[in-house]
């Protein structure tokens, strides 16, 4: 009866272990985090927001985040992930950003990399495709 008791309280307590773990923001594909970003961006979750940067930029992304927040009064909108494609090394993620009662909105890409096991957005990486893109239409072999 105590080896039953026994394997019953390690079953619960491993399904508590697993439904604290469930309770976590996952990472786990670049789509898993831009959804997680575009919700954190439209709850104005600052810390959620900067949990989805690489560990090298969440602080200077966070002086951004708290420097903008001062200026609320921009219009409603909503943010909501594109997916993401594979550009030859880079993988890319695409956010829209749609102000409320317009049809289209604007798109933004975001350079995803593999940190820890995780997916997370680098803007310095972003800022490098963004210039790798550019000297490829300067150059003529561009979109």
């Amino acid at each position: 009866m105590k080896r039953i008791g026994q394997t019953f309280a390690f079953a619960l307590l491993a399904g508590f272990v697993l439904t604290l773990s469930a309770c976590g923001t996952d990472y786990s594909t670049p789509e898993a985090t831009l959804t997680a970003y575009a919700k954190a961006v439209q709850a104005k979750d600052v810390d959620a927001m900067i949990d989805c940067y690489v560990k090298g930029e969440q602080e200077k992304a966070r002086k951004e985040f708290e420097k903008n927040k001062e200026k609320e009064d921009a219009k409603p909108y909503t943010i909501t992930s594109k997916g993401s494609k594979k550009d030859g090394d880079w993988t890319i993620g695409t956010l829209e950003i749609k102000e409320e009662g317009q049809d289209k909105g604007m798109e933004l890409e975001v350079v995803l990399v593999e940190e820890d096991g995780a997916w997370k957005i680098s803007d310095q990486k972003s800022e490098d495709y963004q210039k790798e893109k550019i000297k490829k239409m300067m150059e003529g072999g561009g979109e």
